[in-house]
């Protein structure tokens, strides 16, 4: 005789746990709140020292250099939201009139990404209080890109005929405080560039922080008052 099939087999049972799984997850990244602050919440002032940024082809002679045993360099940057006429905007570091780039920079040997993030704060927005430090939690890792080569382009995936990338960057968002202060560079220019102009302008920005108003819509956004 046989028997009627049975609603869920033990194997279909456990791909059904896996689904709801995944969902549940999935429900739980969509609705994350991310509080955006307003810019006056923030200040930033300037120190008499200069930053030294590099261009591109210093950068590239650079990675080459920490790349000579074939080891993959780590890079951190940071997403930076605030609140302007309750438009969200991102924060930018503009090292010349014609560019602007992510906060962030090499995580050094061993370093995690948790004390990459308290480090670059310290050197480079001078926030020294535990206690302001403590303040910038990480919400999430939103992209990962690799670099295959010893040039510009980077992408959100490792191409197919690369076999090691040469440098992977891991892009975090940061939940800011609600007010704090920034001690930059004296030429450190920060912008606040506004999502809807960051939007897949790859021209002026780059496939990656073009990318980022889409990633950063699963989010749910909360403008907070004060």
């Amino acid at each position: 005789k046989v028997q009627p099939a049975s609603f869920l087999t033990s194997s279909s049972f456990c791909f059904f746990l896996f689904f709801v799984f995944v969902l549940a997850v999935s429900l739980n990244i969509a609705s994350m709140d991310l509080i955006v602050y307003p810019n006056q919440n923030y200040n930033i002032d300037h120190k008499d020292e200069e930053e030294t940024y590099e261009k591109i082809e210093e950068k590239m002679a650079e990675l080459k250099s920490k790349t000579q045993n074939g080891e993959m360099v780590e890079s951190l940057y940071v997403v930076l939201l605030i609140e302007v006429f309750k438009q969200p905007h991102i924060l930018l570091i503009q090292p010349h009139p014609k560019y602007s780039i992510l906060p962030g920079g090499d995580l050094e040997e061993g370093e995690s990404i948790e004390d990459g993030v308290r480090r670059y704060l310290r050197t480079t927005f001078s926030i020294e209080d535990e206690d302001v430090l403590e303040s910038f939690n990480i919400l999430d890792t939103m992209c990962n890109w690799y670099r295959p080569n010893y040039e510009q382009p980077t992408y959100p995936y490792v191409p197919p005929h690369c076999t090691k990338p040469k440098e992977h960057l891991s892009v975090v968002l940061l939940q800011m405080p609600q007010s704090c202060s920034f001690v930059v560079a004296k030429n450190c220019h920060i912008r606040a560039v506004p999502l809807i102009d960051v939007f897949d302008n790859k021209d002026s920005f780059g496939s990656l922080i073009a990318s980022l108003p889409a990633i950063i819509s699963k989010y749910n956004m909360v403008f907070a008052e004060e």
